[in-house]
């Protein structure tokens, strides 16, 4: 998987990834995705949806969660559902947590309202819904709250080389 630079010569300081380093990371990788731009910011899942005008079952969340060794994990879920902590646990190794949003930044280089399931500033374990993969196309987090990523589900797996298991709650 492929890292960006991110640290500034001359301060030492992480930086913030924006829509436009997912949008290289695409092109270095070949993948035929779009980083699609709304007109006003999206901070849900029905909020996505309707800006796109299509169906929840059509977004998906990008969740990044903290091991007991406070390395990240993400879970890529379909929008309308939650991902499974005591699931995902299981599947780590240990107890996780949710990230906090400075975490988020930290470890992914982008906002926790904008994550998107790839492109992120170093390689990052990642577990996907098998429910993910039955669409053929998917909307996520695009790098920011106002840009959503469109992608092939199959190319967030084989990308992130993510572990497909069952991480949603059931309902």
């Amino acid at each position: 998987m492929q890292k960006f630079n991110t640290h500034n010569r001359t301060s030492h300081r992480c930086l913030k990834l924006r829509e436009e380093d997912l949008e290289n990371f695409l092109k270095e990788h070949g993948i035929k995705a779009e980083i699609v731009r709304l007109a006003s910011k999206v901070r849900t899942v029905k909020q996505a949806a309707k800006a796109l005008g299509i169906g929840p079952e059509f977004i998906i969340k990008t969740v990044m969660f903290m091991d007991a060794e406070g390395e990240p994990v993400l879970a890529v879920v379909p929008g309308n559902r939650r991902a499974d902590p005591q699931k995902l646990s299981k599947l780590v190794g240990s107890e996780v947590r949710l990230a906090k949003p400075a975490e988020v930044e930290s470890h992914s280089g982008y906002p926790a309202g904008g994550l998107p399931p790839i492109g992120h500033k170093k390689p990052i374990r990642t577990y996907i819904d098998p429910e993910v993969l039955e669409k053929r196309e998917v909307y996520g987090g695009g790098g920011s709250d106002q840009s959503l990523l469109r992608i092939n589900p199959e190319d967030i797996k084989r990308v992130q080389n993510a572990e497909v298991a069952p991480i949603t709650m059931s309902e």
